[in-house]
């Protein structure tokens, strides 16, 4: 899979905006979707997917089943599990099928931040087209 990147104003930003392929477009968006005092510093990060670990997910869920045996039947609810591997893999490769069908998972994480100003060329490059592109026709 190709790099994306998105942007922030600031390094700490907990929202990212963004999905570009290049750099320069990253910067290119900043410029023209915020309201950025010019020339000002524009944050760069590359865009990766969350990692999810299913497997945690599946042991929480057979553990939430056994607590709900519980409230409902007391302590037989013992005879509920363990479970091998292999049927934990089964669980935990069911949730992460249904979480890809849905397509629920549209955010990513920033990683790789790294700070672009004036004087650099990505930064010059965005610039420059942002600057002609608020020239009149």
């Amino acid at each position: 899979m190709m790099t994306q990147y998105g942007y922030a104003r600031a390094e700490d930003a907990e929202r990212w905006s963004g999905h570009e392929e290049t750099i320069e477009a990253a910067i290119y968006d900043a410029l023209t979707r915020d309201d950025l005092a010019m020339p000002s510093a524009v944050f760069i990060c590359e865009c990766d997917a969350p990692e999810i670990s299913y497997e945690s997910l599946a042991d929480e869920v057979v553990e939430r089943v056994g607590e709900q045996l519980y409230e409902e039947v007391g302590e037989v609810a013992d005879a509920f599990g363990p479970f091998e591997k292999s049927e934990m893999s089964e669980l935990a490769d069911l949730i992460k099928g249904w979480v890809e069908k849905q397509g629920a998972i549209s955010c990513w994480k920033a990683n790789n931040i790294k700070r672009y100003a004036p004087g650099d060329a990505e930064y010059d490059a965005a610039l420059a087209r942002f600057e002609a592109d608020q020239v009149p026709a």
